[in-house]
């Protein structure tokens, strides 16, 4: 499995390359800011592109899309409840259950409103991308436009935290963490 990790912007998002080391097939999870940085890992890489995913609509997350769809035409796969309120083109709808095929790696497609109305997690094997909605120690905020602090408390205690507790946790912002521990000593569960 490839699993590259990059920090970009004012707002040090994470940015997500993840794909197939059997064929380097790769997607680009949450490209929101200084798409230079991504396009060179991936030519450095000789990575391939197949697909370019958002969690979320919000411009620290997808501000960088315009730019690589200059270089990768591809459309960007977010919920529709995120795309048209930010105005997002050259879209495709993913939904609740969808899955994701990369190569021999498979992600669910978990719908996690509350962050905004259209936030998703993507769930792997053994890790889950959280984007806004979980954070290590942390949770979206929701005082923005479409945001909900009873869906988010509910997306997050309905759907993952019944998920498997050995799941790695990769948020879209800050460091990496497990489910286990969000359980347990996120404060905003205890």
């Amino acid at each position: 499995m490839i699993l590259e990790h990059l920090v970009l912007g004012f707002l040090e998002t994470n940015c997500y390359i993840l794909g197939d080391s059997n064929n380097n097939e790769v997607i680009i999870i949450d490209p929101g800011d200084e798409p230079e940085k991504i396009l060179k890992l991936i030519n450095f890489k000789k990575f391939k592109v197949s697909k370019i995913i958002a969690t979320h609509g919000h411009p620290d997350h997808i501000g960088g899309y315009a730019q690589i769809y200059k270089t990768f035409p591809i459309p960007l796969l977010i919920n529709q409840e995120d795309a048209l309120p930010f105005q997002v083109k050259e879209t495709k709808n993913i939904s609740q259950g969808d899955i994701i095929n990369i190569g021999n790696l498979h992600l669910e497609v978990i719908h996690t409103p509350g962050h905004s109305p259209g936030s998703i997690c993507l769930r792997g094997k053994d890790y889950l991308i959280t984007g806004d909605t979980l954070f290590a120690g942390g949770i979206g905020r929701t005082d923005l436009p479409g945001g909900s602090m009873e869906k988010l408390f509910s997306s997050i205690q309905k759907k993952l935290f019944s998920l498997p507790e050995d799941l790695k946790v990769y948020p879209g912002h800050g460091d990496f963490s497990t489910l286990k521990d969000e359980k347990l000593y996120n404060p905003f569960f205890r």
